[in-house]
């Protein structure tokens, strides 16, 4: 009796650049809406960790293509690595890498005013992703897209 085979894999289905922010936004609450009903989407993604003295109070990582700009979109990113991967060492100029992993459909509320004066855009709501693996440093020819690489049902 012939043994079925399993599908073969999808080729990565290419979203937004990552330098528009706006197309980011969309994909990325698409992620979280397709993890909170239950699938796990395996993702690549150029993830930002910007560069120190920015003079505001942001959050340390984003979907982008700058470490000294934040592209506008709902991009502000919580990570969370996944056993056997590790955080990049800060640097002072920052850093592009592209990494992949899975968007949890959790999103995590981070109040980075340092006082009662401080205005409420202050206040982020960051997506939260897992690192599973970092591919490397993002290519600097040529501005990287997101992509689904494929997806399954959550085991979490």
């Amino acid at each position: 009796m012939p043994v079925a085979r399993p599908p073969a894999p999808s080729a990565p289905v290419e979203g937004p650049s990552a330098d528009d922010g706006a197309g980011l936004s969309t994909w990325i609450q698409a992620r979280l809406a397709a993890a909170r009903s239950g699938r796990r989407e395996r993702v690549r993604v150029p993830v930002v960790y910007r560069s120190a003295g920015w003079g505001c109070s942001c959050p340390a990582t984003f979907l982008g293509t700058d470490p000294d700009a934040h592209n506008d979109g709902d991009t502000w990113l919580s990570l969370e690595y996944a056993t056997g991967t590790t955080a990049p060492e800060d640097t002072e100029d920052g850093r592009v890498l592209i990494v992949e992993g899975h968007f949890t459909g959790a999103r995590v509320r981070e109040d980075l005013r340092a006082g009662s004066d401080d205005p409420e855009e202050y206040v982020y709501t960051l997506s939260t992703l897992v690192v599973e693996r970092i591919v490397g440093p993002a290519p600097t020819e040529e501005t990287p897209r997101v992509a689904v690489l494929g997806s399954q049902p959550s085991s979490d």
